[in-house]
């Protein structure tokens, strides 16, 4: 079968004060681009990605992944949230020095 990548991204946002005991706070609706860069060749193996988070949680799938991925994600920050991922220093190493995301790149420093 065909080589493919999956990426779980979930969303959490505290409820207000007024609305701690009144309402359940709805999932917003994030733009997220996404690109995934090849390991082994360091070029980019999936080019920027639109992925539309609309629920708590979602996951997301890339075809064609050949080999294994670096992921850069919220592209040319595509979205004003704070990311929290688990990246290794060498990781962001690697995206500092290879990613085509000229923002990404800037941030891994």
């Amino acid at each position: 079968g065909e080589s493919r990548y999956e990426l779980k991204v979930t969303q959490s946002c505290a409820p207000t004060p007024a609305e701690a005991s009144t309402t359940k706070k709805l999932p917003f609706h994030m733009p997220i681009k996404v690109g995934l860069i090849g390991k082994k060749d360091k070029k980019e193996i999936v080019p920027t990605t639109l992925c539309e988070l609309t629920k708590d949680s979602q996951t997301f799938e890339f075809k064609g992944v050949t080999q294994e991925p670096v992921v850069s994600v919220l592209r040319g920050f595509s979205a004003p949230v704070k990311l929290e991922m688990e990246t290794s220093d060498e990781e962001l190493a690697f995206l500092m020095a290879f990613d085509t995301d000229d923002f990404n790149r800037w941030e891994a420093g």
